[in-house]
């Protein structure tokens, strides 16, 4: 499991960056928790630097239009909001 804790409600830069490490490093969606910094909870967060990339994978490219809508999303109240915009990215 890993878990992400960020920086706030509303850290889409942090988001960003902890999805697209996971993303690079082929951690599939249903393997990863994320929570907000100041929440309580039972697991420690995962260390800050993203998995490495599996060997042999390139980079990849997500829609500007599906990260301009990610941006928006991550302004809404759902806890699982999170988790729903890794799993549409992955």
């Amino acid at each position: 499991m890993h878990v992400i804790r960020l920086a706030s409600e509303i850290d889409y830069i942090g988001w960003r960056e902890a999805a697209r490490g996971l993303r690079l490093g082929g951690v599939a969606p249903e393997t990863v928790m994320w929570t907000v910094e100041g929440q309580d909870g039972l697991f420690e967060a995962s260390p800050a630097a993203p998995p490495a990339p599996l060997a042999g994978r390139r980079g990849f490219s997500a829609p500007k239009v599906f990260m301009e809508l990610a941006a928006k999303a991550i302004l809404n109240r759902s806890d699982e909001r999170f988790a729903l915009l890794y799993r549409l990215l992955w």
